[in-house]
């Protein structure tokens, strides 16, 4: 009777696995893999990050044009301005025309100048210039019938910082991609290295299950099966991980 539960209980008994979970070269290679997770999770939220400001950027410069009115000799500033905000407003396209007035002006120069003698300057006149971007104006012909009618005056419409924003987010997301790629490329030269170094150190087992007759398909299977999961859980800590590093520059960004 005593023999024979002994024997019920083996056989029912689930079998160890192969490689254990516990396994020093198993727990450094999947902290291995989750810092890897983690930093492409990184490279993938900059590279979002990137994306998104350079598209709120080109937008907001999408909307709108500036027409400074140089302050001249023998020339009523006030009065020029009048006139530009008077033909910014009867041009088609213009949604909406606002005069900026000195301070404006004098703010943006700030972090150039400071705040000293900035009242001597002859700090040009800004007008802010609201566009219609499915019916944008004509500025050519804008141009040209601001600078015959109003002296000093000076159009931006901003193309250039445009394409040099467009430009610097190509940059900025082929480095992304590249950076991903080679942490993809270390990630996985890391984890052969690693399969090899946690075979090396259960050789003996595999040798032993040789021995008794397991076949190499089922060795395999429980191989893959560990790694498996191992991969599974690193990925899991690297991506929480890194959702908890956004959200947490999310929130010092809000404050």
């Amino acid at each position: 009777g005593r023999a024979q539960r002994n024997m019920s209980k083996l056989a029912t008994r689930k079998p160890a696995p192969i490689i254990p979970p516990q396994a020093g070269s198993l727990r450094s290679l999947t902290v291995t893999m989750a810092v890897m997770c983690y930093l492409a999770c990184l490279a993938i939220g900059a590279l979002i990050l990137i994306n998104r400001a350079v598209d709120n950027w080109t937008s907001g410069l999408s909307r709108e044009i500036t027409v400074q009115v140089r302050e001249l000799q023998q020339s009523d500033i006030e009065a020029e301005l009048a006139k530009a905000a008077e033909i910014l407003k009867s041009t088609p396209g213009v949604v909406s025309v606002e005069v900026l007035d000195r301070e404006a002006g004098a703010k943006l120069l700030e972090p150039w100048l400071g705040t000293r003698n900035l009242g001597d300057l002859p700090i040009p006149r800004l007008i802010r210039v609201v566009i219609d971007e499915q019916n944008p104006p004509d500025f050519e012909a804008l141009e040209q019938q601001l600078t015959a009618q109003v002296k000093g005056v000076a159009i931006d419409t901003h193309r250039r910082w445009q394409a040099e924003l467009t430009r610097m987010a190509r940059t900025l997301s082929i480095l992304s991609y590249a950076v991903l790629l080679l942490i993809g490329l270390s990630a996985v030269t890391m984890v052969i290295f690693g399969t090899r170094t946690v075979l090396d150190a259960n050789r003996e087992v595999v040798d032993v299950l040789h021995l008794v007759g397991a076949k190499d398909r089922y060795i395999s299977r429980q191989i893959d099966s560990r790694f498996l999961k191992t991969g599974l859980l690193a990925g899991l800590i690297g991506v929480a991980l890194g959702l908890a590093g956004t959200q947490k520059r999310n929130t010092a960004t809000d404050d």
